[in-house]
């Protein structure tokens, strides 16, 4: 099928899954029209639709064409069946859907799931831990419980989530029924606001046009202004301390930073001042790829280092067998076969397990 084909079959597709996720009933009727200006767009429908293996003709209807009337494709039908055979992955989205709806009919809040569609099939692992969070401060955040940061919510990804996830702050809106900015979800929720910090290690920097050696600190968003990183040449975020201080006499020309798992994504707001290229290093198994995949959605240049899948394979022996997970999975393009791999066989590889000499001086 050429690109323009293809396209309308992921369309129809699309109006099919929409319907499948949301609790409709298939098979999916779609109405076809003769787009203005192709003359022949019926007859080249008819041959699209005679050789696809999916989609089939409901009901057609006599259109004229010239002086001859002839009997032309109106209607199309993809049934479940049909839907599931050319996309098996909505099965386990299927799955999430019918989650979502119960958790969120409890909140009062079924609707949502509707009104934002598109937003959830793009991120499902996402809004899962948004329901997760927002469940538990409905719960438990009342309106005297004492102050707190976000990361001393029960949850592992409650710092990653709480302040910039645009999914749980639409959840918030939703439920508030009126406007809403992360500055009422932290009011609402007797939350603190604190910045983050960031231990670092640069073998150079100028700090008020004085130069430092070998300097240990700390990047924090209120004073990351006075630290200028220029004599240096890439940043390379470490997800793990042990690999973090382990590294540290190697680099010459190299920002270090220690990413504290998850913790990373607030890193975001210091980013300009960091020195490009940028690469990340993280643990070889499902967090370490979707913490890579969240900062890559920030910054497309992002670079991943030792997490390849010749890394895997060669270390696997190393690895500590976790929970498989066998999707929705995250779009990551550069790393997404050894990604799934690895959830699926349920394997972690530390990056403490990986022998020094493998991290390039000159990255």
């Amino acid at each position: 099928m050429n690109q323009e084909v293809s396209e309308r079959v992921e369309r129809w597709l699309n109006q099919a899954q929409k319907k499948f996720l949301l609790g409709e009933e298939l098979p999916c009727v779609i109405s076809l029209r003769k787009r203005r200006h192709v003359n022949d767009d019926y007859a080249r429908l008819e041959q699209l639709l005679r050789s696809h293996p999916i989609i089939k003709v409901s009901h057609y209807k006599s259109v004229k064409e010239g002086r001859v009337k002839v009997s032309r494709p109106s209607e199309i039908s993809i049934t479940q069946e049909c839907l599931l055979a050319y996309r098996p992955e909505l099965v386990s989205l299927k799955v999430l859907f019918e989650e979502w709806f119960h958790c969120l009919e409890e909140l009062g809040l079924r609707t949502f799931i509707e009104a934002h569609y598109s937003m959830l099939v793009r991120a499902p692992a996402s809004f899962s831990s948004c329901i997760e969070v927002f469940k538990y401060l409905i719960r438990y955040r009342s309106f005297d419980s004492p102050w707190i940061l976000p990361r001393q919510l029960p949850h592992g990804e409650s710092t990653k989530l709480v302040g910039s996830d645009p999914l749980l702050l639409r959840l918030f809106v939703y439920w508030r029924k009126d406007e809403g900015s992360w500055k009422d979800f932290f009011l609402r929720f007797r939350l603190l606001k604190r910045p983050a910090e960031f231990r670092f290690f640069a073998p150079i920097l100028q700090v008020q046009q004085k130069e430092l050696r070998d300097f240990h600190g700390l990047i924090s968003v209120s004073w990351k202004e006075a630290l200028d990183f220029s004599d240096l040449q890439q940043t390379l975020i470490v997800e793990n301390r042990q690999s973090f201080d382990a590294i540290c006499a190697r680099v010459e020309k190299t920002l270090l930073i220690f990413g504290s798992g998850w913790k990373v994504s607030q890193l975001t707001s210091s980013w300009k001042s960091l020195p490009k290229p940028i690469f990340y290093w993280g643990d070889i198994d499902k967090e370490g790829f979707e913490i890579f995949s969240y900062l890559s959605d920030f910054d497309p240049l992002l670079k991943p280092l030792l997490m390849d899948e010749c890394t895997f394979e060669s270390y696997r022996k190393f690895g500590v067998k976790k929970e498989t997970f066998l999707g929705p999975f995250r779009r990551i393009p550069e790393l997404q076969s050894v990604y799934e791999k690895v959830c699926r066989s349920g394997l972690m590889i530390e990056q403490e397990k990986l022998p020094l000499d493998l991290v390039p001086l000159d990255l």
